[in-house]
């Protein structure tokens, strides 16, 4: 229910912000008739949406791999096998062929979950 209701927040606050920048940008450019209007309102909403699309990724995939640690480790609490996960992780890695580390901005923009080598390395630490 968190992640819903911040996804639904989310996109409200993202809404407003993109109204608002449409606001400003069309009472600068008052003298367009109502066709240009549109293509101008359509226009300024894609521009917008993608700018903040962008911008509040990182924050959207923070949540998210922070859930899916939470996940990992309620796992390993069940199962009580913090080297099966460790096992599941390294075949995973070697059958996808994923960066098991990738850079830090490919992480903070495009990951929703946790790198393979931050999961091993919690679930090492749990091991202990």
């Amino acid at each position: 229910y968190k992640a819903m209701f911040g996804s639904v927040a989310g996109s409200l606050v993202g809404l407003y912000i993109i109204h608002r920048l449409m606001k400003a940008v069309l009472l600068k450019n008052r003298k367009i008739n109502s066709a240009e209007k549109m293509t101008v309102v359509l226009t300024l909403f894609l521009l917008f949406s993608g700018i903040v699309g962008f911008i509040s990724e990182p924050i959207s995939n923070a949540v998210s791999r922070n859930a899916e640690k939470k996940a990992d480790l309620f796992a390993v609490k069940l199962t009580k096998d913090p080297e099966a996960g460790i096992t599941a992780f390294q075949k995973l890695s070697k059958n996808s062929l994923s960066q098991v580390n990738p850079p830090f901005l490919v992480k903070i923009f495009r990951y929703d979950h946790p790198t393979m080598l931050e999961r091993m390395k919690y679930l090492e630490a749990e091991e202990k």
